[in-house]
C-alpha cells in the first residue's frame, strides 16, 4: 500500500513536470470516455434498466396476429379481449385505448392526452396512486364510469396541486367527471404526458370486428410466458372454430413488455455504443502513441531504477500508475462532458425514442464510468510500459537514443498504433457515410403527395353537441366553407388519417364479389372528401374521384389506390367491381383508382388502401387540410382560430404544416446518422492528430539525417517526399485494414440502410479518398517543416 501511494505521488509529480503531455492525454481520453459515458447512459436507461413497474419481467404485450394476410401484429377486438380476459388462467389481462377528452376554457380549448382503460390496468402495473384510488370493476358499467384518475403533471399544472382534489368534479366534454385518484410524479403509462385515465365501459354486445384494443398481461404466480402463450393460442384456435366469419386465420402472440417498449431503438442504440467504443479505441491508441514518444526520454531513468534493484513489474506498475491517473482525470472530465452531452441528446432525440424521460446519469452509469476509466488506464499504458521495460540496463545506460534497437522497435509499435487509428477511423467514417447516403436516399423518396404549402389541423369532434353523424358532418362542412374563403387558400379537405401521421389509418378486411371468402385481404382504410385529393396532390389515375353526391343515401362507393388495384384485380380493371369490408353485408362499388401514398413511413412500400367518401362514413375524428401558395405557418394559426370561431368549445388536438410530418418521419434516422457522423468526425480528428504527432516525432528523430541529406544537395521536395512517403505507407496500411473492417461493420448495419448496398462502391471510394487526403495533410505539415530546416543547425542539434 505504501509503495502504491509512492507511485501515485511520483506519477503526479511527473505529470506536473510535463503539463503539455498531460493536458493532451487528458483531453483526448476525456473526449473518448465522455462519448462512451453519454451513449451508455442512454442505452442503460432505455434498453438495460427494467421498466418502472412492479415485477416488470412478468408483464407482456398481447397482440392479435394474422400472418397469412401479411399482418404481423394488430390489436384485439372487443369480444376477443373479454373472452381472453375471462378464460385465460395463466395471466391477468387488461387493455387500454387512446381517447379524446377536452378541457375547455374561454380562449383556447384543448384536447387532453387521455387513456381509456379496463378497470384493473393501473393496478396491474403495481403502482399505487399518490392520492385516492384507481378504478373499481363496477366502474366499467355505463352510468358509473364517469370517474377519472389524474396524471401528476395535469394535477399540478391545471389544478394547482389541490390537496383535496379527490372527490371533486371536473367538466370534461361538457360532462361532470369525479376525480377518484392522482398518479405519482413520473408515471405516464403508456407514455409520458398522459394527463387523464378513464374507465372503459364494457359494451353490451362486444364486436369481433375492429381490432384496436391494446392489451397488457401479467403472469399469475407460477406461470411462465411459454405456458401463457400456449394457453392463449389454444383459445385463439377455439375462437377460430366458433367464430369463423371474424376470427378465421387470427391467432394471438405475447411479447415481453420491455421488448415491446424498447422496440426498434435497441439495435440502433447498441450500434451507437459500438461506434463510441471505436472512438475510445482511437483515443487510447492516440494517447499510447503519445506516451511511447515520450518514453524514449525516460529510458535512462528506467535503466537507473532497474540498476538500483527495481524489478520489471515494479517499473511497469509505476508507469501504469501514471496512465491510470491520466485516465481517471480524463474520466472525471469526460463525466462532465457526458452530463452536457446527455442533455443535448435528450433535446435532440426523436419522438420515437422510448423512455426519454427516464434517461439520467445514475449509480450504474457512474460505476460504468469508473470501471471504464480504470480499464482505459492499463489499456493506454500497458504497451508503453512493456516497451520501456523490456530493454537491458546496459543498452539503456549507453544512451538508448536515436538509432538504438529500442527506438527502432518503439517506432514500429508507434507505426502499428497509427495504422490502427486510421483503420478504426475509416470504419466509423464508412458507417457514417453509408447512413448519410441512406438518409439522403430516404429524403428523396416520393411520398405520393405534396406536403409543401399544406397546413393541417387534427380534431376530435365528440360530446353532446356532436352525438349524431349529421352534426359532425355539419361542423366540418361549415369549417371547410369558412377556410376556403381565406385569402390565398387554394383548396381544403378532410380525412380521418393523414399520411405519416401519429394517427394511423385503420385497416379492414376486403372481400371481392364473386370470389371465395378466403381470398379476402387486408387494406388500409381512409375516409376523405373530394377536395382532399386535390389538396394533397394525389392524382386520380382511372375512373373518377369522389364527389359531393357521394353522401348518405347514395350508392356506396369506394376508391382504391394503385397498389390495391394491382393486388386485388391483377390484369383486369377494378372499376365497377364490388367489394365488402370486414365481412359486412354492404357491397361497395369501386369507382376510381388513385395514386399510392406512403401511409406509415417513407421506408415502407405503399400498401393497399381504400378510400370511403366522408359523407358516407362520417366520423368525429378528422383532420382538416388546406393548401396555400405560400408559407403554411400563418395558415396553421388561422385554421386554429377559425375552429374556435365555428365552435368556441372545440379543442384542437394538433396543428402543424404537413411538411413537419414528413420531417418527423425521418427524425429517428436523422438522429442516429448525426450521432455516428459526429463520432466518426471525432475519430478522424484524433487519428489525424495522432498521425501528425508520429510524423513530427519521426522528423525530430531524423533531424541529423535530414541535415546531412540537405548538405549533400537534397532539395526541399526530396526531403518532403522522404517524410511523406513514410506517412503515406502508414495511411495506405490503415486504409487497407479499415476497408476490411469497414466491410464487416457495413454488413452489421445493413438493417439500418435504405436504398444503399452495405458495400456501396461509391461510398467506400469517396470516404477512403477523403480520409487519405486528411491523413496526408496531417503528414504534409511536418514534412513541410522538415524541408525548411537549416542544414547547419540541424547537424549541430542532431
Amino acid at each position: 500500500m505504501i509503495s502504491l501511494v509512492q507511485d501515485l505521488r511520483f506519477a503526479l509529480r511527473m505529470l506536473a513536470k510535463n503539463p503539455a503531455y498531460a493536458a493532451a492525454a487528458v483531453v483526448t481520453l476525456a473526449l473518448g470516455l465522455g462519448a462512451n459515458i453519454a451513449i451508455f447512459t442512454v442505452v442503460h436507461s432505455v434498453v438495460l434498466a427494467p421498466l418502472p413497474y412492479e415485477r416488470p419481467e412478468e408483464l407482456a404485450r398481447v397482440y392479435g396476429t394474422r400472418t397469412s394476410q401479411g399482418i404481423e401484429q394488430a390489436g384485439l377486438s372487443e369480444a376477443d379481449f373479454y373472452d381472453y380476459r375471462e378464460r385465460l388462467e395463466s395471466v391477468d389481462l387488461q387493455m387500454y385505448q387512446w381517447h379524446g377528452l377536452s378541457l375547455s376554457d374561454s380562449e383556447r380549448p384543448r384536447e387532453l392526452a387521455t387513456i381509456r382503460t379496463s378497470a384493473g390496468l393501473l393496478d396491474l402495473l403495481g403502482l399505487s396512486p399518490l392520492k385516492g384510488r384507481t378504478f373499481l370493476p363496477e366502474e366499467e358499467v355505463e352510468g358509473k364510469h364517469r370517474v377519472v384518475v389524474l396524471g401528476y403533471g395535469f394535477w399540478q399544472r391545471e389544478l394547482g396541486g389541490d390537496p383535496d382534489i379527490v372527490g371533486q368534479t371536473l367538466l370534461l366534454d361538457d360532462q361532470e367527471w369525479t376525480v377518484v385518484g392522482v398518479m405519482p410524479e413520473g408515471f405516464g403509462f403508456p407514455e409520458p404526458g398522459i394527463e387523464i385515465w378513464i374507465p372503459a365501459v364494457r359494451p353490451t354486445e362486444p364486436r369481433r370486428n375492429g381490432r384496436y384494443l391494446i392489451s397488457v398481461a401479467r403472469l399469475r404466480p407460477g406461470a411462465t410466458l411459454e405456458e401463457a402463450r400456449g394457453e392463449a393460442e389454444a383459445l385463439a384456435t377455439g375462437l377460430e372454430q366458433s367464430h369463423p366469419d371474424t376470427n378465421a386465420g387470427w391467432s394471438v402472440s405475447m411479447v415481453p413488455l420491455h421488448e415491446q417498449v424498447v422496440g426498434e431503438a435497441q439495435p440502433a442504440l447498441l450500434a451507437l455504443l459500438v461506434a463510441v467504443g471505436l472512438v475510445l479505441l482511437v483515443a487510447c491508441a492516440n494517447v499510447a502513441n503519445l506516451t511511447l514518444s515520450r518514453s524514449v526520454l525516460r529510458q535512462r531513468e528506467v535503466a537507473v531504477r532497474s540498476a538500483l534493484g527495481a524489478g520489471r513489474w515494479r517499473l511497469a506498475r509505476l508507469l501504469l500508475t501514471e496512465s491510470t491517473v491520466l485516465s481517471l482525470v480524463g474520466g472525471l472530465l469526460g463525466l462532465a462532458l457526458a452530463a452536457w452531452g446527455v442533455e443535448a441528446l435528450i433535446a435532440a432525440s426523436p419522438a420515437e425514442l422510448p423512455r426519454v424521460e427516464e434517461i439520467a446519469i445514475d449509480l450504474p452509469v457512474l460505476l460504468f464510468a469508473v470501471g471504464l476509466a480504470l480499464l482505459t488506464g492499463p489499456l493506454v499504458g500497458l504497451l508503453p510500459a512493456f516497451q520501456l521495460t523490456r530493454h537491458g540496463i546496459a543498452a539503456s545506460l549507453r544512451g538508448a537514443g536515436r538509432g538504438s534497437v529500442g527506438e527502432r522497435r518503439g517506432a514500429r509499435v508507434r507505426d502499428a498504433l497509427t495504422v490502427a487509428e486510421v483503420a478504426l477511423s475509416l470504419m466509423l467514417l464508412l458507417g457514417a457515410g453509408l447512413m448519410l447516403k441512406s438518409f439522403l436516399r430516404l429524403t428523396d423518396v416520393d411520398p405520393g403527395f405534396r406536403a409543401d404549402g399544406v397546413a393541417a389541423v387534427q380534431l376530435f369532434v365528440y360530446g353532446d353537441r356532436y352525438e349524431e353523424s349529421e352534426q359532425q358532418a355539419a361542423f366540418f362542412d361549415r369549417l371547410l366553407e369558412e377556410i376556403r374563403g381565406f385569402p390565398g387558400v387554394e383548396s381544403a379537405g378532410v380525412t380521418n388519417s393523414l399520411p405519416l401521421s401519429v394517427i394511423r389509418a385503420g385497416s379492414v378486411s376486403v372481400r371481392i364479389a364473386d370470389r371465395p371468402e378466403d381470398e379476402g385481404q387486408q387494406a388500409g382504410y381512409r375516409v376523405a372528401n373530394p377536395a382532399f385529393f386535390e389538396t394533397l396532390g394525389i392524382p386520380v389515375l382511372r375512373g373518377r374521384g369522389l364527389s359531393d353526391q357521394d353522401r348518405e343515401g347514395a350508392p356506396p362507393v369506394v376508391l382504391l389506390n394503385q397498389r390495391g388495384a394491382d393486388l386485388y384485380f391483377p390484369g383486369e380493371s377494378p372499376l365497377d367491381r364490388e367489394i365488402s369490408l370486414n365481412a359486412g353485408e354492404t357491397w361497395w362499388t369501386v369507382v376510381g383508382v388513385v395514386g399510392n401514398i406512403r401511409g406509415e413511413t417513407l421506408e415502407a412500400d405503399a400498401q393497399p388502401e381504400i378510400y370511403r367518401p366522408f359523407l358516407q362514413a362520417v366520423t368525429g375524428s378528422m383532420t382538416v387540410v388546406a393548401r396555400t401558395g405560400g408559407d403554411p405557418a400563418p395558415l396553421v394559426e388561422a385554421l386554429q382560430r377559425k375552429v374556435w370561431e365555428v365552435d368556441p368549445r372545440q379543442p384542437v388536438f394538433r396543428a402543424l404544416p404537413l411538411s413537419d410530418l414528413v420531417a418527423e418521419s425521418t427524425a429517428q434516422r436523422r438522429f442516429y446518422t448525426a450521432l455516428i457522423g459526429l463520432f466518426a468526425a471525432l475519430a478522424l480528428v484524433l487519428a489525424a492528430v495522432g498521425l501528425y504527432g508520429v510524423i513530427s516525432y519521426s522528423v525530430s528523430q531524423r533531424t541529423q539525417e535530414i541535415g546531412i541529406r540537405m548538405t549533400l544537395g537534397a532539395r526541399s521536395w526530396d526531403v518532403q517526399s522522404l517524410v511523406l512517403l513514410r506517412g503515406a505507407l502508414l495511411v495506405a496500411a490503415g486504409v487497407l485494414l479499415g476497408l476490411l473492417g469497414g466491410s464487416a461493420l457495413a454488413r452489421g448495419i445493413s438493417g439500418f440502410l435504405f436504398g444503399v448496398s452495405a458495400l456501396d462502391p461509391a461510398t467506400f471510394g469517396w470516404v477512403s479518398a477523403g480520409l487519405a487526403a486528411v491523413a496526408l495533410l496531417a503528414c504534409w505539415l511536418p514534412a513541410r517543416r522538415a524541408a525548411r530546416l537549416d542544414p547547419v543547425r540541424a547537424l549541430r542539434e542532431g
